[in-house]
């Protein structure tokens, strides 16, 4: 059997499957929870490959660290989504958090994440410095008086009809520049940044300059989504680009992040040096996102 997916632009990735763990329609989504030949056990969202056990720590080592280490004192931090848990893995990784919000509206996937991807959240969840809650997570961000150093937007990608794609937008964004501290990061994944399929990635990086004084948007080769993967990195204060590969591997030890098999000073230089003709493009994109022209609008 085989699980075949449409990238877009004319391209389709399938995997082959030897067993369906489990499979779940919940109310917000359906889950699939499969075991591959090349990669393992793998998450399926809706039928879009989420992450995968051979190179999950591709991702979420990319999405987490290099906020962190951009922070000089990350202690208090928010992750909207992330319900495999290793996002939330990685943050707690650095001894300097020592609080850790996950806000993820989908309960029912978190409890599946839970039970069958272990090695994912490797009991993250019950580590004493987290609250786990389920709810919308722009919601709770317009309510709480809380600030956080750095928030992760971890959410699945905002298709027509997903309850995701407001989490993309200039406004959601604004919400989230008050939420910071002073010094407060922001990182979100941005969706394809290959050269083929960027109108999605350019417009997000576009839409946060809006909003923050530096971003910085970087991507990393995910080969479970058979694609480069963007992500953008916003800050207030800190610019991560300006930290030599050095400093970066300096601080990882000194807060006693053991064990990374990604993430260290070479690939922190590395994933936010961006080809000239990708550069080019960011300084062209005009396209902001709002909740009047969504990011599913923009073709």
């Amino acid at each position: 059997m085989w699980k075949t997916f449409i990238r877009g632009n004319g391209e389709k990735v399938a995997y082959q499957i030897k067993r369906t763990v489990c499979t779940k329609k919940t109310k917000f989504q359906l889950v699939e929870i499969l075991d591959t030949k090349s990669y393992g056990l793998a998450l399926f969202l809706d039928h879009m490959p989420q992450s995968s056990e051979v190179d999950e720590f591709v991702y979420h080592e990319g999405l987490v660290h290099p906020a962190l280490i951009t922070h000089p004192n990350p202690q208090n931090i928010l992750i909207a989504g992330g319900g495999e848990g290793a996002t939330l893995r990685e943050s707690l990784k650095h001894k300097t958090v020592n609080h850790a919000t996950m806000v993820d509206l989908d309960k029912n996937a978190v409890e599946l994440c839970k039970k069958y991807l272990v090695k994912w959240h490797c009991g993250s969840f019950n580590n004493p410095k987290v609250k786990l809650l389920h709810q919308d997570a722009r919601r709770y961000l317009e309510r709480t008086d809380q600030t956080f150093d750095c928030i992760f937007i971890d959410v699945t990608d905002p298709l027509p009809g997903s309850p995701s794609y407001l989490l993309y937008t200039k406004e959601f964004y604004q919400t989230v520049y008050e939420r910071l501290s002073p010094d407060g990061i922001l990182v979100t994944q941005a969706e394809s940044a290959n050269i083929n399929n960027l109108n999605c990635f350019l417009a997000i990086t576009k839409t946060l300059s809006q909003i923050f004084p530096i971003v910085r948007p970087y991507r990393i080769n995910v080969p479970f989504y058979a694609d480069l993967w963007g992500f953008v990195l916003a800050s207030k204060k800190d610019d991560p680009f300006k930290i030599f590969p050095e400093k970066v591997d300096r601080i990882l030890k000194n807060r006693g992040c053991q064990g990374l098999k990604f993430y260290d000073g070479e690939t922190h230089r590395a994933i936010f040096s961006l080809p000239k003709y990708l550069r080019s493009r960011l300084k062209e994109e005009k396209r902001v996102i709002t909740e009047d022209e969504p990011i599913f609008f923009l073709g």
